[in-house]
């Protein structure tokens, strides 16, 4: 599991089993969709309260998708979008004056507290890097072009 945190805040996360959900998409000129296929148990923790537990979970397309809205500044809400689920808007990291709000209906529990801009900032950059380094070590892919070098 790793842990990403400053002194009141810590949001975690675990991902396991990682595949590709259409590996037939390696087949086409562009990867990108293939990328985003790629699946993994995941697991998410705020203060070390089990928060989100999803099996399949689309990990690469969520790494791009975080990692565009840090580039942004974390300007706005961020809206998790997957190419795979009916519903639109899996979870949401909502602006709460300086801080932010995590809401989703797929949530084991919505009682917990507002999450720093320092400790989402460290999450996000800790979860591109880390589901970097599992697609190549677990698939043999190498996601840079999608997820930086």
């Amino acid at each position: 599991m790793a842990n990403t945190s400053n002194p009141t805040m810590v949001l975690s996360y675990k991902i396991a089993n990682l595949a590709f959900g259409a590996p037939w998409l390696l087949k086409s000129p562009n990867h990108y969709f293939a990328f985003c296929s790629i699946e993994g148990d995941f697991k998410f923790w705020i203060d070390n309260k089990l928060i989100l537990q999803e099996p399949s979970w689309n990990i690469g397309e969520l790494a791009v998708q975080l990692a565009a809205w840090l580039q942004l500044g974390l300007q706005g809400d961020f809206h998790y979008q997957c190419m795979d689920a009916e519903e639109q808007n899996l979870f949401t990291f909502q602006h709460q004056g300086s801080s932010f709000q995590f809401i989703s209906e797929w949530a084991t529990d919505s009682t917990y507290r507002l999450i720093t801009e320092e400790a989402l900032t460290a999450f996000i950059s800790q979860y591109r890097i880390d589901v970097k380094n599992r697609i190549m070590n677990d698939l043999g892919y190498d996601s840079g072009s999608y997820l930086g070098k």
